[in-house]
C-alpha cells in the first residue's frame, strides 16, 4: 500500500489533470486524491469509491494535495503533499509502519 500511494502521488503533476493517477488505481481499493483548502475535499479530486470525480481541473502549483488509500474500517494511508514544479513533495512525516489493534 505504501508503494501504491507513492506511485499514485508520482503521477500527479502541476498543470495536469488527475486522470492518469485515477486510471492507475487498481480495482476494489478505495483511493482518493484531492486538493486541501477552505473545504476538506476540493477539486481537482477523484475517488474510486464515489462517482463525483472532477479529474479534468488542472493541479495548481503551490497547492496542497492529499492522497488516501483506505484499507477498511480500521484506517489506511493518508499523506499530504505540496505541489512543486518537480511534482509532489510529501509534507507529512508520520511513521511508515502499520499499527494493529491488540
Amino acid at each position: 500500500m505504501l508503494d501504491l500511494a507513492a506511485r499514485i502521488a508520482g503521477l500527479i503533476q502541476p498543470g495536469e489533470s488527475l486522470r492518469a493517477a485515477f486510471e492507475a488505481c487498481p480495482p476494489r481499493l478505495a483511493i482518493e486524491a484531492h486538493r486541501i483548502g477552505t473545504e476538506v475535499h476540493e477539486p481537482p479530486m477523484f475517488s474510486t469509491a464515489k462517482a463525483d470525480n472532477v479529474f479534468d481541473t488542472a493541479v495548481e502549483l503551490g497547492s496542497v494535495m492529499c492522497v488516501e488509500i483506505w484499507a477498511g474500517f480500521d484506517g489506511g494511508i493518508e499523506d499530504e503533499y505540496l505541489v512543486t514544479e518537480d511534482g509532489l513533495r510529501q509534507v507529512t512525516s508520520l511513521p511508515r509502519e502499520f499499527a494493529t489493534r491488540a
